[in-house]
């Protein structure tokens, strides 16, 4: 996550001496499965370097003994003893969400730039696998001055959004009433 590149990332386990799916993997015994949601426009990392600073990041992370998983990237990378150890990730899946916002006691027009700030905001502080909740943005725009009434729907549904522990929510511009 220190990395400019990397919105937001996952990690799982097998620490069996079995071969397991973790989070839609087939992990190794004492393995671990990386999700990676980059700045790509579907996550992925765009540029070699980058990949080759995450599966270093990857390598020197784990202990010896524990391995990596992953479906979408393998790299290289050489140990100072010149031995050649495959790094593997996956990207995380996009989810994209529809969000309608309806706002009371001001025009939609004098808020609008608030609320697309607020939402951005909040999306952004969403991580892989973790769901998207209506009732922190209806209570933070429901800060917004003037505001007297907010409702949020994710889909035009007056529901949350639970994803799979390998996907990530975005959205679309929210359409505000």
């Amino acid at each position: 996550m220190a990395l400019q590149y990397v919105i937001s990332a996952q990690v799982f386990d097998n620490p069996t001496n079995s071969t397991k799916t973790v989070a839609g993997v087939e992990a190794p015994p004492h393995s671990v499965v990386a999700y990676i949601y980059g700045q790509g426009d579907d996550g992925s990392l765009e540029y070699d370097f980058q990949k080759n600073e995450v599966a270093r990041l990857l390598y020197n992370a784990l202990t010896a003994g524990v391995r990596t998983a992953g479906n979408d990237e393998s790299w290289v990378i050489n140990s100072t003893d010149d031995a050649q150890t495959m790094v593997q990730w996956s990207y995380a899946e996009a989810i994209h969400i529809d969000v309608t916002v309806t706002i009371e006691g001001v025009t939609p027009l004098s808020v609008s730039e608030a609320v697309n700030d607020f939402v951005k905001k909040y999306f952004k502080s969403l991580g892989v696998g973790e769901t998207a909740r209506r009732l922190p943005l209806i209570v933070g725009l429901a800060n917004l001055e003037g505001v007297t009434g907010v409702d949020v729907l994710f889909y035009g549904q007056p529901h949350d959004v639970e994803v799979q522990p390998y996907q990530i929510v975005t959205f679309n511009p929210p359409i505000i009433n």
